[in-house]
């Protein structure tokens, strides 16, 4: 059975799973986490491939790993998506009709794009006639051909490229048969949003905003001095309440430990994450504005900061939702 290397790289950490390619359940073989080099990644472009790529097979080399093929997902700002709908045409005719039309959908010169598109459904039109309701991508070729160039210096073969808000839609759309619910992926600085109503995916939007805030003020902080690195950061973040309940000061918080200095370390880590919480509240009045007989019922957090202690808490009491 075939493997590939699902490779996710960030600012600062650079997750990699040795997992069954094509199949319906694949199994994870390794997995494992390094450090970016310094300046490797600018908002998805690879622009250090020598030393992403030494890091790289350095990591493998290190667990034993043989496999070479390597799917990429990538997230960034930079990939731009539209929800497109189109008359009922032979699904092979939609990729010639979406580039006719392309320039409509994205103010950008187009020929230095790559377009792709996934179909979210069929809706009914003005008219009364059915229509595809599409998800159309587009992402600049040279960002994509940074991550041949890494592949080649780290003697790996591209299978796919993808975009991170087309893995999460893969991974965890059969998990919402019934209902209205988000899925949050937090990542360093930017966070993809889906929602899902009744099994099928029928929003998603990037806010410019991710758990690296919360990171960033940890290593600012007077306590630590300059002397805590990110990966300790991240760490802390993990393992102790750092994020309090609320950003009102004038609200107790048991993990406040009645101390004054704990008290304000954990409100400036809070407020860090208060446009986090303001981009999400803000896709949701927009979604929730616009189909009041399906509200989001449920938000579901995953990524780079799933599980900062806490978070759940913060984000549920900020947003006025589970």
């Amino acid at each position: 059975m075939a493997k590939v290397l699902s490779v996710e790289v960030g600012y600062s950490l650079t997750k990699i799973c040795e997992v069954d390619f094509k199949v319906k359940n694949p199994k994870v073989y390794n997995n494992l986490t390094i450090t970016t080099p310094a300046g490797a990644l600018e908002d998805g472009f690879i622009k250090d491939p020598d030393a992403l790529a030494e890091a790289i097979k350095a990591a493998l080399d290190s667990k034993g790993i043989k496999t070479k093929q390597a799917v990429y997902s990538i997230n960034s700002t930079k990939i731009a998506n539209r929800e497109v709908f189109l008359p009922l045409v032979k699904e092979n005719k939609l990729e010639s009709l979406i580039e006719i039309n392309a320039g409509d959908y994205f103010p950008v010169n187009i020929s230095n794009y790559k377009l792709t598109h996934s179909i979210l459904g069929q809706v009914d039109g003005e008219d009364g006639a059915k229509q595809y309701k599409l998800m159309v991508l587009a992402a600049p070729k040279d960002m994509l051909e940074s991550y041949y160039t890494l592949s080649q210096k780290a003697g790996l073969s591209v299978s796919a490229l993808d975009y991170s808000g087309n893995s999460i839609a893969a991974s965890v759309k059969g998990a919402f048969k019934e209902g209205t619910h988000m899925v949050a992926k937090i990542d360093e600085r930017s966070s993809i949003l889906t929602i899902f109503s009744d099994g099928e995916m029928i929003l998603q939007r990037t806010v410019p905003y991710g758990g690296d805030a919360a990171v960033e003020t940890i290593m600012d902080s007077e306590e630590a001095e300059g002397k805590v690195s990110y990966e300790s950061a991240v760490e802390m973040l993990r393992k102790k309440p750092c994020i309090r309940q609320s950003m009102n000061p004038e609200l107790d918080d048991p993990d406040d430990e009645s101390d004054d200095e704990i008290k304000k370390f954990r409100l400036d880590v809070t407020e860090s994450l208060g446009m986090l919480s303001n981009g999400i509240l803000r896709v949701i009045d927009y979604y929730n504005s616009r189909n009041s007989d399906k509200q989001i019922e449920n938000i579901y957090v995953t990524g780079y900061a799933e599980n900062f202690i806490g978070l759940d808490s913060f984000m549920s009491n900020e947003i006025g939702a589970k």
